[in-house]
């Protein structure tokens, strides 16, 4: 392997943090221009939309890589806002400028970016996050709902309590729907009221449907 071809991939193997789950990944150059950002500790500047389509140019100190499964997530000190920022890596428009050198310093969360990516992306700002029951062990609901998707608390040996940020309504009910197993929730009340809806649009299609008669 070409020396710069190793320098590149080691630069991603000593930047990512892996939360296991399955889902897509984004172009491989953008991700090794950034984890060897992060390997080298140099400023990156790159055009960037957020969750609202609101669009602004950003120049940060990377920290490193994680991937949640469905998207990549660069975390990096923000110096405009004094804080440190998750930013979805699909939404980084264009090549990255890569700047000057900058002087390290703690990381977030103790050095642990899968708990800080985790938290930043499970509990995004929402005006409600949604608290549903699901009647299941937490073991059994564990093992079907990636790390990243919710926070999962054991409720006694048949339940466990399901914490998460709420993307869109529709998109929760489908997923709860997909779960297949009995839940309750407790909040948002719009949650509540969206569950409802589609359960009356089910049985309207269901009275359509043609039942065929015996012998017929």
């Amino acid at each position: 392997m070409a020396e710069r071809l190793r320098r590149r991939v080691d630069a991603l193997r000593s930047a990512i943090v892996p939360i296991p789950r399955e889902g897509a990944t984004v172009d491989a150059t953008l991700l090794a221009t950034l984890a060897a950002a992060c390997r080298d500790q140099l400023r990156v500047g790159f055009d960037y939309a957020d969750g609202q389509g609101r669009a602004s140019t950003r120049l940060v100190e990377p920290q490193g890589l994680a991937h949640t499964g469905y998207r990549w997530y660069l975390v990096a000190w923000d110096p405009a806002r004094d804080d440190w920022r998750t930013f979805r890596i699909d939404r980084i428009a264009g090549a990255p400028q890569v700047g000057a050198h900058f002087a390290p310093r703690p990381p977030p969360e103790g050095g642990d970016l899968r708990a800080y990516v985790s938290r930043s992306v499970n509990m995004a700002p929402h005006p409600e996050p949604a608290r549903v029951i699901l009647h299941a062990p937490r073991s059994v609901m564990a093992a079907r709902i990636p790390p990243g998707a919710g926070q999962i608390e054991p409720l006694d040996e048949t339940r466990c309590l399901l914490q998460c940020a709420v993307p869109t309504l529709d998109a929760l009910v489908y997923w709860l729907m997909a779960l297949d197993v009995e839940f309750d929730v407790l909040a948002p009340p719009a949650l509540q009221d969206r569950l409802r809806l589609a359960g009356e649009r089910l049985a309207r299609s269901l009275e359509k449907m043609t039942v065929p008669k015996a012998g017929g």
